[in-house]
């Protein structure tokens, strides 16, 4: 892109902090005041999958509360979707040493219906901005199978059936080491199916990140800059 195009489009579309909104430069993540409300630790689990090998390490960088779940629920439901830049550099950043340089970004499918009723799928728009800081390509290697009910509506154990076979692989899986994003990380039923078809489908491997993580813990907690974890 040219360097006078650019320099127009930041000035009509400045970057914004993913949070509270205000403008920013394009060298920071957050405004300053969010900054140190929010600062960058990033929170680690292991997400149990069926048996060992389909187990699979999930960054998140927030709780779930206050003041970034009203900026989640912006980005996600009314059309905030400069909050993608910093929440996905963030993103980036939690993961990035366990992902490695020869990884390949990808995130949760929507169902068309809602795609087009939103106009925008969050998750990708998060797995675009984490490709770019990365320098990975970001691949749709999943799809939905079938329409499904919102997994916030629905108990534990029915989010467990409502994800179950919803998801299917590209054959692009094979192979490669998988990055797997997400907006909120609640049971983790929703990525526990994601990464089972990625991994059926040859993944090398596959871990996750999301934004938030609300409601109960679900998992250990884990030093997520350790390989050897």
């Amino acid at each position: 892109m040219p360097a006078l195009l650019f320099r127009g489009l930041e000035w009509i579309f400045p970057p914004r902090c993913p949070v509270c909104g205000s403008v920013i430069s394009q060298a920071e993540v957050f405004c300053r005041e969010c900054e140190k409300k929010f600062p960058h630790r990033p929170r680690s689990f292991l997400l149990r999958g069926e048996t060992a090998g389909l187990d699979a390490h999930c960054a998140v960088l927030f709780a779930y509360e206050g003041e970034l779940r009203k900026a989640v629920l912006a980005f996600k439901f009314r059309g905030f979707r400069g909050a993608s830049r910093g929440f996905g550099i963030r993103m980036a950043q939690a993961v990035q040493q366990r992902a490695g340089s020869d990884c390949v970004v990808t995130f949760v499918p929507m169902d068309r219906s809602r795609r087009l009723e939103r106009g925008y799928n969050q998750a990708q728009l998060l797995a675009q901005e984490a490709a770019r800081q990365l320098g990975c390509p970001c691949l749709p290697l999943l799809r939905k199978t079938r329409v499904t009910a919102q997994q916030h509506t629905l108990s534990r154990d029915k989010r467990r059936e409502n994800a179950r076979g919803a998801f299917a692989a590209s054959e692009q899986a094979a192979g490669k080491n998988i990055v797997l994003c997400d907006d909120i990380v609640t049971t983790g039923e929703t990525l526990r199916e994601c990464v089972r078809v990625l991994r059926n489908a040859g993944a090398k491997s596959v871990i996750c990140a999301a934004v938030a993580l609300a409601g109960v813990e679900i998992g250990t907690e884990i030093d997520y800059n350790n390989k050897n974890t």
